[in-house]
């Protein structure tokens, strides 16, 4: 991609290379006159380029142009359509649009084969793979299978054999486990804490662990692979035509850390309701000790970012949004004025008072209710 963008000439000079076959040759100097990759402002320009190319073809191709602006991240792009028919002619305008600027998409992949078939490209993959690689334990991340359209992990067994486990090697093989949207957020949690386990014993990078950690490891390790039988659906919107769609959020806390969760509820012209989740995020507690209320407001201030960050990106209309927290206490925060409260409440209700609405905070029961058969 940087490869195909030009940069001005009077500011070549800020990429000059020095060159030379042999040592016994003079020093040539070139000045590169496209976008390198390796400087500070390569992806900047990049994303530029491609946000003034949309703002120019805006009129011609709005649905093509909207996508480029919110949906590329540098040179990838995740989009899709409601329906097949939008979708084929989402693809087709953006092909058209970016290749006016020399850029050429390829390797296409969708949860429709149609959609692929007059595509000339022999890159087309059913299996998409967001890959984040480490030299340790080289664990594949989220893959999401067009056949089935699901999500899934690829995640290798690992040698609990290995002679010496070090903070360092721990931190790197929690690292790779790749989770962007928080789908297995339990899982990760107990790496958090197992992490925040080793600091407080303030071990060097490269000590060996103690046989207790080490026990403790190596069970957490031995049943790592189970999350390969996850299949998350990727799509959430339910089936049919829907007619309402609801955002839950729910958050909690304990004193080891706290949480949130989103989830989109819809309901169909047949009454049909389906739940999905969105994604969650979790936190570990502090080492400072912090009462279980403040934890209980921390995970409601982190359920009220992660609404602000996501609702806005599904590009959906809500009809209605719940958020759920078990502490009355909480509770009684939010819907109370900010300037009440001594500074660590004030600045979290006042945050949470930002982004939601003090109407939308319910209250949802400790323990579940049982009901009779």
């Amino acid at each position: 991609m940087y490869r195909q963008i030009w940069v001005n000439p009077e500011h070549t000079n800020y990429q000059k290379i020095f060159w030379r076959e042999s040592p016994n040759q003079p020093l040539l100097t070139y000045r590169l006159k496209t976008v390198t990759y390796g400087t500070t402002p390569a992806s900047y320009l990049a994303t530029g380029c491609l946000n003034n190319l949309a703002n120019e073809q805006s009129n011609n191709y709005p649905v093509a142009c909207e996508a480029i602006v919110t949906d590329f991240c540098v040179d990838d792009y995740l989009g899709g359509a409601s329906t097949k028919e939008k979708a084929l002619q989402l693809r087709n305008d953006l092909i058209k649009v970016t290749r006016q600027a020399g850029f050429e998409l390829r390797k296409w992949v969708s949860n429709d084969k149609e959609l692929l078939n007059d595509m000339p490209n022999e890159d087309n993959t059913q299996l998409l793979v967001l890959d984040l690689k480490n030299d340790v334990t080289k664990i594949l991340g989220l893959i999401w299978n067009t056949q089935c359209d699901t999500y899934q992990y690829n995640i290798q067994t690992v040698d609990n054999s290995e002679n010496k486990l070090t903070k360092r090697i721990i931190l790197s093989k929690i690292a790779s486990i790749f989770d962007p949207l928080g789908l297995i957020v339990p899982v990760v949690t107990l790496y958090k804490l197992f992490m925040q386990k080793i600091w407080q014993m303030k071990l060097d990078w490269d000590s060996e662990l103690p046989k207790n950690l080490l026990l403790e490891w190596q069970k957490y390790m031995s049943n790592l692979h189970l999350l390969n039988n996850l299949k998350i659906p990727r799509y959430i919107m339910g089936s049919g035509n829907i007619h309402r769609l609801e955002i839950h959020g729910f958050s909690d806390a304990s004193i080891v850390a706290y949480g949130a969760c989103l989830y989109l509820r819809t309901i169909n012209e047949d009454q049909v309701c389906t739940v999905r989740l969105i994604c969650a995020k979790s936190r570990v507690a502090p080492l400072k000790t912090i009462s279980l209320p403040r934890l209980e407001l921390c995970g409601a201030l982190l359920l009220a970012r992660l609404t602000k960050k996501i609702i806005t990106k599904l590009n959906i209309q809500v009809h209605e949004k719940y958020f759920w927290t078990d502490s009355t206490v909480t509770l009684a925060w939010i819907k109370s004025s900010s300037a009440k409260w001594k500074t660590f409440v004030a600045h979290r209700v006042g945050e949470i008072q930002s982004f939601t609405s003090v109407s939308e905070w319910y209250h949802v029961p400790t323990k579940t209710q049982t009901h009779p058969t």
